[in-house]
């Protein structure tokens, strides 16, 4: 016996000691946590140790700016979690800043508010400290916006090195500025290894113009800096912030396994060589603007990708490879060299541009690059805009069904046989063209193995339309939009329709005049607005006349002075 323990307890402090000389002090055994409010948050984070867990109460906390530093180790990280994940709300002005080393951070939910920063989430602290080998898992920001749509920031900015985003949801960002970007501007933050992965980005309106990325790698400045990033098996769901889904500005990123669903805009190499796009699926599902990928620069790579239904042309095509700038200045369009397009399937697709944005300045045309054993099946009957020369791209061993593209090194059949396969994608039957187009081992990522589990996704497809018929008369019409449901139909019988009062729109509704003796039907107002559409909603009109009360009031107004949430027209 010693000191009263057992036996057993003698070895084991015996133990302690022998580890306590290796290590240099005996480990402190894990702690865990819970904090109530900011006060409590502070004075807990002071003393965190490898292993230790910070836990979040449940409940809403309002208006934080939250410092998440420490140094933890890869077999005992330091953790903020929520404490029960779906429960711990960050709202109002709130942000967290991620200083230190091996952190993870869990479960929080970011929403009824906006960041007064640049970032709602950034891995670098005020002070400079940045964020390596840290894990962002199971986070959901959701319509987390400023109130004005020019004002710009970002819901997560990635600098450090060796992070992993996963398992979170980001969906309906309306304000300028991408949804999430990877930061080179420092050494400490290149050749980085990030991994974001099985994450849901759900819709994001557009914004009418640049800055309304889903993803950037990178800043022209640095584009011909290595980063290493790593995007793969994300959905990305109608994410039409604009022309750039994803915009690859840096070197040396691979995007693969991913799955883009009716997203209006495509994945394009913008600055940058040595990258790779590969083993992706896009649908478009006939939606317009829908695209595939752009190339420019050199050393690209697009190969094993599966393209369905795409209806974008020109920037937006299927495959787009673009003029660029003799001797181009670092931000503008350098020349495509060495590029490879290869084992592709491109079906039911519009269009495909070749010397892209050819003008008295992007005069350079591709040169050394390969398009080849692609399958091309499509009824267009232009599939292929040619906008300069292409001498310097080799077409080679592609399959089409339409002959048009048998100038492209297409063998043309008119009749190919397809069959979809258990994977929900489409492979000719016959086992000759095996070798041609996307693998038949793709998996594309499914939706409900995205974002965290305990988030319940908005439905994908929109709810079966009820078709509603009005008669005449402004109250009948009031009646049937205060009753009406997300998707409804009001089909208005009427000729004329005074309304004291704007309607207000709080889903998807569609309301459809009818023209007779080249008359539309006419909503006329003696009220401000015609329309007033709050946060969620989306209005289709068609066959209508509308006329204002004057010549200053809108006819169609989003709620509110500062408006917050998004709306679609």
């Amino acid at each position: 016996m010693f000191g009263g323990l057992s036996n057993a307890n003698t070895g084991r402090i015996g133990w302690l000691l022998l580890l306590a000389v290796v290590w240099g002090a005996a480990p402190a055994l894990a702690q865990s946590y819970l904090v109530e409010d900011k006060e409590a948050y502070s004075k807990a984070l002071k003393g965190l140790q490898p292993g230790d867990e910070l836990v979040l109460a449940n409940g809403v906390w309002q208006d934080i700016d939250m410092v998440f530093e420490g140094v933890g180790r890869a077999d005992a990280p330091i953790s903020l979690v929520a404490e029960t994940p779906g429960k711990v709300f960050l709202s109002g002005h709130s942000s967290l800043s991620l200083g230190g080393e091996h952190l993870v951070v869990r479960g929080l939910t970011f929403n009824n508010g906006h960041s007064t920063k640049k970032s709602a989430i950034a891995f670098r602290t005020e002070s400079g400290r940045l964020a390596n080998n840290t894990r962002l898992t199971e986070i959901v920001i959701d319509s987390f916006n400023k109130s004005r749509r020019p004002e710009e920031d970002q819901w997560i900015a990635l600098s450090g090195q060796n992070n992993r985003i996963d398992h979170s949801y980001f969906a309906g960002k309306t304000n300028k500025g991408p949804t999430l970007i990877v930061r080179l501007d420092s050494a400490d933050s290149r050749d980085n290894g990030h991994v974001i992965e099985n994450n849901f980005f759900g819709h994001r309106p557009t914004i009418g113009g640049n800055g309304g990325e889903t993803i950037r790698i990178g800043v022209s400045d640095y584009s011909r800096t290595r980063s290493g990033t790593k995007i793969v098996h994300n959905y990305f769901e109608r994410c039409d912030g604009e022309v750039e889904i994803i915009s690859i500005k840096s070197e040396n990123n691979l995007v693969s396994e991913n799955v883009f669903f009716e997203s209006r805009g495509a994945v394009v190499f913008r600055h940058g060589g040595n990258n790779e796009i590969s083993r992706n699926v896009f649908f478009g599902n006939g939606v317009s603007d829908t695209g595939g990928v752009r190339v420019i620069n050199e050393n690209q790579t697009v190969k094993e990708n599966y393209f369905e239904g795409l209806r974008g042309e020109k920037f937006l095509s299927a495959l787009t490879i673009m003029n660029g700038v003799p001797n181009s200045p670092i931000n503008r369009y350098h020349q495509v060299k060495n590029a490879d397009v290869s084992n592709n399937s491109f079906m039911g697709f519009v269009a495909i541009g070749l010397a892209v944005g050819s003008d008295e300045e992007r005069s350079a045309a591709p040169v050394d690059s390969a398009v080849r054993n692609n399958l091309f099946l499509t009824d267009a009957q232009a599939p292929v805009s040619v906008f300069d020369d292409i001498s310097g791209i080799k077409f080679a061993d592609n399959v089409s069904s339409n002959a048009a593209m048998g100038d492209y090194g297409s063998s043309v059949a008119s009749e190919i046989e397809l069959a979809r396969a258990a994977n929900g994608l489409l492979y000719p039957v016959d086992a000759a063209l095996g070798a041609v187009g996307a693998p038949r081992d793709l998996d594309p990522v499914k939706r409900a193995d995205t974002g965290p589990q305990w988030f319940a996704k908005p439905a994908q497809s929109a709810p079966e339309q009820r078709v509603k018929r009005v008669r005449s008369g402004a109250r009948a019409l009031q009646k049937a939009v205060a009753e009406s449901q997300p998707g409804d139909v009001l089909e208005l019988r009427g000729k004329r329709y005074k309304l004291k009062a704007p309607l207000e729109i709080p889903h998807a509704l569609t309301i459809k005049g009818r023209v007779r003796n080249g008359s539309a039907t006419s909503l006329r107002a003696a009220c401000p607005n015609l329309f007033e559409i709050a946060a969620g909603g989306a209005l289709t009109l068609t066959d209508l006349g509308l006329v204002g009360s004057n010549g200053t009031a809108a006819v169609i107004k989003a709620l509110g002075e500062n408006y917050e949430g998004s709306y679609s027209l």
